[in-house]
């Protein structure tokens, strides 16, 4: 663990402190939400996956009773968003597991710290996981797959929903998300992506989780969404305010 944490500052040395308009801006609600705003500034966290549930653990005795034990290494101030567990990459590592078998890819879209697809492959044995995000996030991607063990069912790419697709190392049968609906200006080219990765493996299913912090942006994206795909609203959490979605291409013709 001590030298995944050496890895992970050498790696953040390498790179200039985030600009303020790089951060998302977090609205404080209510308690709930604080508590999560509190977590953004710890550099280190533990989640304990169990039983298709997730719980951060801060307790040492608590921690060492946990079978499938997640570290997390993060950093707000070096990084900004991209290197955060925000609310729904945890609802959705809860979620995957009823969803997913063993038999399955799934392809992380923004993965950010890459907790959903390590935590989905520690729960799901035999499923592989591809944790892509831009390149500027690949080194918080890299760290956290280090300190969960280096699994050869994990994978690491760049993908940026700006540029062509890369080639992957296995084929996606899903592809995730968590919290990836935030910002309008990424709103089209997040589409674009789904839908040039729905044509390319064309028995896909794309699954997005939100938290519902900005309500008619979340509203607007479904909207735009459902001009190519079938929008299904699968789960809801009401303590955290996330939503988790279902969305099928209306046509793979190419």
């Amino acid at each position: 663990m001590k030298g995944a944490w050496a890895v992970f500052l050498a790696l953040l040395a390498t790179f200039e402190p985030v600009q303020p308009q790089e951060y998302a801006l977090v609205v404080v609600n209510d308690d709930q939400d604080a508590m999560s705003a509190a977590g953004f500034q710890r550099s280190v966290r533990r989640f304990c996956v169990e039983l298709r549930s997730v719980t951060e653990v801060e307790d040492n005795e608590e921690w060492a009773s946990c079978k499938e034990p997640v570290t997390i290494y993060q950093s707000w101030n070096s990084m900004g968003l991209s290197c955060v567990v925000w609310p729904a990459a945890t609802f959705l590592a809860a979620q995957l597991p009823n969803i997913v078998t063993f038999k399955d890819v799934i392809l992380e879209l923004g993965a950010g710290t890459g907790f959903t697809g390590i935590a989905t492959a520690q729960s799901v044995p035999g499923l592989h996981a591809i944790l892509t995000d831009r390149e500027l996030a690949v080194p918080c991607l890299e760290a956290n797959h280090a300190a969960n063990g280096n699994s050869s069912r994990v994978h690491v790419a760049v993908l940026d929903w700006q540029q062509p697709l890369p080639s992957l190392p296995v084929t996606p049968t899903y592809i995730v998300a968590a919290d990836v609906v935030y910002e309008e200006a990424l709103f089209e080219p997040l589409i674009a992506t789904l839908s040039a990765l729905s044509r390319k493996y064309q028995d896909v299913t794309v699954l997005l989780a939100a938290q519902q912090r900005y309500p008619k942006r979340l509203r607007r994206f479904v909207r735009l969404a459902r001009q190519q795909f079938e929008v299904t609203l699968v789960a809801t959490e009401e303590t955290t305010h996330c939503k988790l979605y279902s969305l099928k291409l209306t046509s793979v013709d190419m």
